[in-house]
């Protein structure tokens, strides 16, 4: 050492010293208290949000600025089933063989316009019904192709007499060749 003195002032007192120490005690106090705000707020934070995006997302608590207004769906197209009366009709089976075809069938309209002017060409479309059903022979309406395509005709055939309105589906209620 160089021999010099050091003099502490008596303003001075010298490292550490409790003048020195931030306020409330020791270092490590005040460190560990800064430490666990920092750490549990934002868990508790954290905890609260949670459990009331729960409670919103359940629905069990309503928020009105962050629920979304109800929208009204349009309605759907009523859709209607009318019944036609049973159709008997003989089918072309050649000339030495009787056959028949007896048929309850129902179309499907979606809007009250189709509806009015199948009840008004109800006479027309029977007589084609028949009309079509006459020039069929018994092996034409077996099995599901031959369903599908009688279905497919008279569905077509209805249509052409209710235009502009139209006629969705021919539903067969009872089908019976003979």
């Amino acid at each position: 050492m160089s021999g010099k003195k050091l003099i502490a002032s008596p303003e001075d007192p010298g490292p550490g010293h409790i003048s020195d120490l931030p306020e409330g005690g020791t270092p490590a106090k005040k460190s560990r208290k800064r430490l666990i705000m920092l750490v549990l707020i934002p868990v508790v934070l954290l905890l609260f949000a949670g459990v009331g995006g729960f409670l919103v997302h359940a629905g069990i608590v309503k928020i009105p600025f962050l629920s979304k207004p109800k929208t009204q769906h349009a309605a759907a197209p009523a859709t209607q089933f009318i019944k036609m009366p049973e159709l008997v009709a003989n089918l072309d089976a050649g000339t030495d063989a009787d056959s028949y075809a007896k048929m309850q069938a129902e179309l499907e309209v979606t809007d009250a316009l189709s509806a009015t002017a199948v009840a008004a060409q109800m006479p027309a479309i029977i007589d084609l019904f028949q009309s079509y059903l006459r020039t069929m022979q018994p092996g034409d309406l077996q099995g599901a192709e031959g369903l599908y395509r009688l279905r497919e005709a008279l569905l077509s055939r209805a249509n052409v007499i209710v235009a502009p309105a139209s006629v969705q589906d021919v539903l067969f209620i009872e089908l019976i060749v003979q």
